[in-house]
């Protein structure tokens, strides 16, 4: 009873709640602070992303800064993307054009992960190891 148990809390800690993603959006002007500064989060919007477009991809959370070649000028872009489920961020993290320079790429999939300078946390991912460590120890 005990093995079916510890079973079942591992199945449901690993079951996808369905929940759309949500992730900063803003876009700074030129050396701005306000999308690269947490200082006034009214100003940066919180969106839910939307539907995947086809099976082989999935919704993420992004943050880039790209670097103006001619001017040296920063932006900042933060906002919902769809990624390759293998990974594959190349395209997303793309400069916009030969102008310019990608200093810094960051795509993650957890809610609100595209904050300035935040430790992510993963509820599920916890459970799920807690709960297999538990299982390891004391079922065998």
């Amino acid at each position: 009873m005990a093995k079916l148990a510890g079973l079942l809390v591992l199945c449901l800690a690993l079951i996808h709640t369905g929940y759309a993603l949500q992730c900063y959006n803003c876009i700074s002007k030129p050396d701005s602070k306000m999308c690269d500064d947490f200082s006034d989060e009214a100003q940066i919007k919180k969106i839910t992303c939307g539907k995947v477009v086809a099976d082989q991809f999935q919704a993420a959370c992004i943050k880039k800064v790209i670097k103006d070649k001619n001017t040296e000028m920063m932006n900042v872009t933060r906002g919902c993307v769809q990624i390759r489920k293998d990974g594959d961020t190349k395209a997303e993290c793309k400069a916009p054009s030969d102008k310019y320079d990608v200093t810094a790429c960051d795509v993650c999939m957890d809610d609100l992960c595209n904050a300035s300078n935040q430790i992510n946390f993963n509820l599920y991912t916890f459970i799920a190891s807690v709960t297999m460590l538990f299982l390891v120890k004391y079922l065998n």
